[in-house]
């Protein structure tokens, strides 16, 4: 998240990188954030925008962190200040980036795919887990996901990849964009 939105501010757009992962904040450690007040301060009425919205070093890159970790963090991502926060920040910035909880491990990044344009699910090799991976991919072919979806394999060093395969590959598919990839090994 923190990359993706530092190359969309360094191009010149206003990016905020929300922090929505409540249950495990780790996303602004590299920043060196400093702040009172975060989204689950927001959410539960005890901050407001201006609180917990913060510019970084970065020119055009703010973030709102993920504050106080909650009781309910459910709960709060699924009540109306969520939707007015999002609404509010749209119109101060052209790219809101909201970092979640991984999405089988419990119901919050399924409940922000409402609020977002566009989704990517970030795998990691040698860390992502292989039922994880099966269960996206049985999402894909239920079609539970939306169809402004897309899948990144991120961190792929070839050199831990033990397996013997080679190729190249070209392909669209209905929702899911198209694109250009090398074969991965199973």
């Amino acid at each position: 998240s923190e990359n993706l939105a530092s190359i969309f501010a360094y191009g010149g757009k206003r990016v905020c990188v929300l922090g929505a992962d409540m249950r495990r904040p780790q996303l602004f450690k590299d920043l060196q954030i400093k702040t009172k007040f975060g989204l689950s301060n927001y959410l539960s009425g005890e901050a407001g925008l201006e609180d917990i919205l913060v510019d970084t070093a970065f020119k055009n890159l703010s973030v709102i962190v993920s504050g106080v970790i909650p009781p309910n963090p459910t709960e709060l991502l699924e009540g109306p200040k969520m939707n007015i926060l999002i609404e509010d920040l749209k119109q101060k910035f052209d790219f809101i980036i909201i970092d979640t909880t991984p999405m089988d491990i419990v119901a919050d990044a399924n409940i922000l795919m409402d609020c977002a344009d566009l989704i990517l699910v970030v795998l990691r090799q040698n860390v992502t887990s292989k039922e994880a991976i099966k269960s996206l991919s049985q999402k894909i072919k239920l079609g539970q996901l939306p169809k402004y979806t897309s899948v990144i394999l991120n961190d792929y060093d070839s050199k831990k990849d033990h397996g013997y395969g080679y190729g190249y590959g070209y392909g669209y598919g209905y929702g899911y964009g198209y694109g250009y990839g090398y074969s991965v090994k199973k």
